[in-house]
């Protein structure tokens, strides 16, 4: 036998074992193909360039609710709720041009519920041209989603609405305090222009009392003296207050002047050094008097401390103390060096 019919032979022969091999191999695919196609928890369809169903699988028959003897055959467009023959084709051009698509749509059940699917979808041009698809159920997933839409927007309503109330309550507030501050100004502006009108009545009771006192008005009893001393302490002790007060109100006015002048320590520090814990937080208040013994009460207002904490802070300053009952207090004033000091 010539070599080259040898040759041709063997040729053939190689060809037709590479062509049986291919066979072999795609026959080994759609195998696979087909048995993943029937174990899937996914639905499959199949269908030709006319939208028929060729083939489906179980897992769409129990999705649908449809047997695959009903399904098969099925026009498409009576599965595909949102899609009109029409648009069937228009999406079939677009997934032959692609190749592949995905995409959401609805399914009608055999008792005519709808549920959400995902359906991804490829072209084969062999066979006249084939479409394959694979349709997940989102239902849940889609209900899911439109729960956590749901909540979103009624927590964003919440938060608007909470947002709106805090709103409101600050402007409130701003106005109030805005009242307030108003009032304070007005009661200490008017206590502060009322200082001589307050003043000039008991000074004349306190002097016209030491007058008669003294005994310039002529002889007085010992009982009268008494009164007398009497009602000269009161107005003392009720002009001290009205000072206190006054100061007070010049201070919250912002119209008092500072004055740098020397005191008696001593003194000073006597009547600060009985201050309880409980005391502390307090002592700055305004009318406040820390807890004492009657013998070491003073006839004091309990707004020299109020007062001497509002000048440190007219100055830029504070005013702080430290203090252990039995043991001693001790006050610390802190001033800028840059405090303007009126002399």
């Amino acid at each position: 036998m010539p070599t080259s019919v040898i040759e041709r032979f063997v040729l053939h022969a190689h060809a037709a074992l590479e062509r049986l091999a291919i066979a072999q191999n795609l026959e080994e695919i759609n195998e696979r193909f087909q048995q993943a196609v029937r174990t899937t928890m996914d639905g499959f369809w199949s269908y030709g360039p006319d939208n028929r169903l060729h083939d489906v699988n179980q897992a769409y028959c129990q999705m649908s609710g449809y047997t695959q003897r009903q399904l098969i055959g099925m026009h498409i467009s009576e599965l595909e709720v949102r899609d009109t023959p029409e648009e069937i084709d228009t999406q079939n051009r677009r997934i032959i041009a692609r190749g592949q698509d995905l995409y959401v749509s609805q399914h009608r059940r055999s008792d005519g519920s709808l549920y959400d699917v995902e359906v991804s979808v490829s072209y084969l041009p062999a066979d006249g041209g084939r479409f394959s698809g694979f349709i997940r159920d989102i239902t849940e997933r889609r209900q899911a989603q439109d729960r956590i839409l749901r909540l979103n927007a009624d927590l964003e309503e919440r938060v608007s609405a909470c947002t709106q109330e805090l709103s409101d309550m600050n402007m409130e507030l701003m106005e109030t305090n805005t009242e307030l501050e108003r009032a304070t100004l007005a009661k200490s502006s008017f206590l502060a222009s009322m200082s001589h009108e307050l003043r000039t009545p008991l000074n004349s009771i306190i002097g016209f009392t030491g007058i008669m006192l003294q005994g310039l008005a002529g002889p007085v009893s010992d009982e009268q003296a008494t009164q007398l001393t009497m009602v000269s302490q009161s107005g003392k002790h009720l002009l001290s207050l009205i000072n206190d007060v006054l100061d007070l109100s010049k201070i919250e006015a912002g119209s008092a002047a500072t004055n740098i002048e020397d005191i008696d320590l001593r003194s000073l520090v006597q009547g600060i050094r009985g201050i309880g814990s409980s005391d502390l937080p307090h002592i700055m208040e305004s009318f406040y008097q820390a807890d004492q013994p009657d013998w070491a009460k003073s006839p004091g207002t309990g707004l020299g401390l109020t007062i001497s904490s509002q000048l440190a802070a007219t100055l830029g300053g504070s005013l702080s103390v430290e203090s252990e009952l039995g043991v001693g207090s001790t006050f610390t004033l802190r001033i800028p060096k840059s405090a303007h000091l009126t002399e």
